[in-house]
């Protein structure tokens, strides 16, 4: 790096001092390098680009406070190290909040489902609850009981055909109520 400027010293001051020129000769000669290192950090060349960009730019912001105790390359590559670690705990922060969010969204979706799950059950329990008393009966021992429509036939001394009918009617009005409401 052939520099314009008599050493480092005066070089820092002049960046100091506001000299764009300096800050010129300072993006010309190390850009490049940082910009591979933070490559190598963030193996992504936009998102190193972004690290790089806001070293040279906070440098730039912060001019008048610098203080550089090593040589100016190790206080450059030490800077774009830096803001690599904040911009990712920021967005190791930000994936955090994300999956917070996501989770209590997930959640409040799963809680109205209930919701609404127990209001269709209510909603079936009453219209069952209305059905003609045998209607009601034979339903209950098919659907609640588990009992085969033979086996209803057997117990209420009915026909299949006369279960058949009276599930059939059941479904019917419950479908057509559930369905004339939503």
């Amino acid at each position: 790096m052939k520099s314009p400027f008599n050493n480092s010293k005066t070089f820092i001051n002049e960046l100091k001092f506001g000299n764009e020129a300096a800050y010129q000769f300072l993006f010309t000669n190390f850009y490049s390098d940082l910009l591979l290192y933070a490559i190598s950090l963030t193996n992504d060349e936009a998102k190193a680009e972004d690290v790089v960009q806001e070293t040279m730019v906070n440098l730039w912001q912060q001019r008048a406070s610098l203080n550089i105790h090593t040589s100016l390359k190790n206080y450059l590559y030490k800077s774009v190290y830096h803001s690599f670690i904040k911009g990712y705990r920021k967005r190791k922060s930000e994936l955090r909040l994300i999956e917070k969010l996501t989770f209590e969204t997930l959640e409040e979706t799963l809680d109205e489902d209930k919701i609404i799950q127990q209001e269709r059950l209510n909603k079936v329990q009453s219209l069952i609850e209305a059905l003609p008393s045998r209607c009601k009966e034979i339903f209950l021992l098919s659907k609640k009981e588990g009992l085969l429509y033979k086996e209803i036939g057997d117990e209420l001394n009915i026909s299949v055909k006369t279960v058949e009918t009276q599930i059939s009617k059941a479904f019917s009005f419950i479908r057509k109520e559930v369905l004339s409401k939503d």
